[in-house]
């Protein structure tokens, strides 16, 4: 159970990619200053956290009440993961600029807690349990409020070439994810229909 708990983790630390969104919101929130940086991020992971608990708690019932088998949403997964990753890997990803409500849009959704983040969600906990929808959610949570503090450092450390490899490497391993969930959703619903 504990090696599903970290790969649950790890999965949806690469959906939310906290060391990209660290470059970028170092650079477009640089006039912000240390202290509203800091107002911000918090701003930011408390609604992102807010939200995807939001969709721990009644995922499921929501995939219960349309008829949304696991396999219909690994295959959905799959596919916003893959979509989001081909955008992202060519620099189509609309991040919005900064204004007063930055914080909650476009930075707590859809960045951290947007479509890709949520179904993941959704999915840990339809596939592997609450426990380890609300574990994942909490741990990625501390982790990107740390990163994202951080992001002067980070942006520093990568610089504008190193920043751009870790954003095209973690959108290929994204998309790798895609097309596995896609594939496991689909020979899952062939599996059982086989046995019908």
């Amino acid at each position: 159970m504990l090696s599903v708990l970290v790969q649950d983790v790890v999965l949806l630390f690469i959906v939310i990619d906290p060391l990209t969104l660290a470059v970028y919101l170092t650079a477009s929130t640089a006039g912000l200053g240390k202290e509203g940086q800091e107002r911000l991020i918090r701003t930011a992971v408390l609604a992102a956290s807010l939200i995807l608990g939001l969709f721990a708690v009644v995922g499921d019932y929501v995939m219960h009440y349309f008829s949304i088998s696991i396999s219909d949403f690994m295959i959905a997964l799959g596919a916003v993961l893959l979509i989001f990753s081909v955008l992202d890997f060519l620099g189509k990803t609309p991040y919005g600029s900064v204004s007063d409500s930055f914080a909650i849009v476009p930075i707590a959704t859809p960045l951290i807690a947007g479509p890709a983040a949520i179904s993941t969600v959704i999915y840990i906990k339809y596939a592997h349990g609450y426990l380890n929808a609300v574990v994942s959610i909490v741990i990625n949570m501390i982790l990107t409020y740390v990163i994202l503090k951080q992001g002067v450092k980070v942006s520093k450390l990568l610089g504008r070439t190193g920043s751009l490899i870790l954003d095209k490497v973690v959108s290929l391993i994204l998309a790798a994810l895609g097309v596995s969930l896609i594939r496991r959703g689909i020979e899952d619903i062939v599996v059982s229909i086989l046995h019908r």
